[in-house]
């Protein structure tokens, strides 16, 4: 997997949970600080309005149905 912040900074981090940690960091682990803008087979795509930026997140869609799950589990995603 790999990730890009506001198609400026691109990172390749060494384990999946490392992006999952990654993620909460950015939002400075604040619960349901994560909008969910798209997720398809390649690509996920979040906003974190706490610090401003998109996020796209690219892999298999294996990897990111885990990091999506991850994410509902660690309760990340903003409740609308």
């Amino acid at each position: 997997m790999r990730l890009s912040v506001d198609d400026a900074s691109e990172y390749e981090l060494n384990d999946m949970f490392d992006y999952v940690i990654f993620l909460e960091k950015k939002c400075y682990n604040i619960k349901h600080s994560l909008l969910l803008l798209q997720k398809d087979t390649e690509h996920l795509k979040v906003r974190c309005p706490v610090s401003g930026e998109y996020i796209d997140v690219f892999g298999t869609e294996d990897e990111l149905n885990w990091l999506d799950d991850m994410l509902r589990k660690r309760q990340l995603y903003r409740v609308t």
